[in-house]
């Protein structure tokens, strides 16, 4: 729920839900059209790339949160006043689009396919930022998604690497550096998942998650039953690289620049 004295809602429809997008009232009109416009080509992309999306209703809300451009929840969607409106849509509109991008696929991942985000976190958090590279590189080209995948993934991966490497699937916990545990959910966890679609191909990646979509609708879904996913998809016995990616800490340098050019 957000609370406000004064807001400014602009709306559009797509595929009958309607979005709303709620600012403060001076908050530059042409930042708020292009944020919404964003929010509406996002969201008609992963209807197509993933299955329909089964709410009337999004609500995005313009707040000032506390180490977080955006937030997602169901049907609502955070989104930072001073430094994502304000500061990325005045300055950085692949930025924005970026950010807009990853919070709304998690209606998809974490929303609308449920599990265990504190067990798993790499799930949500990896398929979001994979699912917002593809839709920059749908929309933007792959010169701008080359430069969103190097900013979300690419660089924290060989910060994590310089510190030793980590394994993704690690429980959240209070003690956690949270550089390391953001470099290694983002970072590493987007990287593992890219590594999968490189391995069998972006057709059977996305025939996967679309089944995943259907068959796990406001359920929960654990990794084996993702990774049996894309297995079935592809034909493929995806143990060993499930393991090296999420299980083990032995990235190499030589992998990170593999995946750099999968946008080429």
């Amino acid at each position: 729920m957000v609370a406000a004295e004064q807001a400014v809602p602009l709306r559009q429809e797509v595929n009958g839900t309607r979005i709303t997008l709620w600012t403060a009232p001076d908050l530059d009109p042409a930042v708020a059209t292009r944020t919404l416009d964003i929010a509406a080509d996002v969201l008609r992309n992963y209807q197509a790339r993933w299955g329909a999306y089964p709410l009337r209703e999004l609500e995005l809300v313009q707040v000032n949160p506390s180490g977080a451009l955006g937030i997602a929840w169901t049907g609502l969607l955070f989104l930072d006043g001073p430094t994502l409106l304000e500061g990325y849509g005045e300055r950085n509109d692949d930025g924005l689009a970026a950010v807009i991008a990853h919070e709304v696929s998690h209606l998809w991942w974490g929303i609308l396919v449920g599990g265990d985000s504190n067990a798993y976190g790499y799930i949500p958090e990896g398929l979001a930022t994979v699912s917002a590279l593809l839709y920059i590189d749908d929309a933007f080209g792959p010169d701008v998604a080359r430069e969103e995948l190097n900013a979300w993934a690419l660089e924290p991966s060989r910060r994590l690497l310089r510190d030793g490497d980590a394994i993704v699937n690690v429980p959240a916990s209070d003690d956690q550096d949270a550089s390391i545990r953001y470099a290694t959910l983002y970072g590493k966890g987007t990287l593992g998942f890219l590594a999968i679609r490189q391995a069998i191909g972006a057709e059977a990646f996305d025939a996967a998650l679309r089944q995943i979509s259907r068959e796990y609708a406001w359920k929960e879904m654990t990794p084996a039953e993702l990774q049996a996913a894309f297995e079935a998809a592809s034909g493929q016995d995806l143990q060993g690289l499930w393991t090296h990616w999420f299980d083990e800490s032995a990235m190499t340098d030589a992998e990170i620049e593999n995946l750099a050019a999968i946008f080429e």
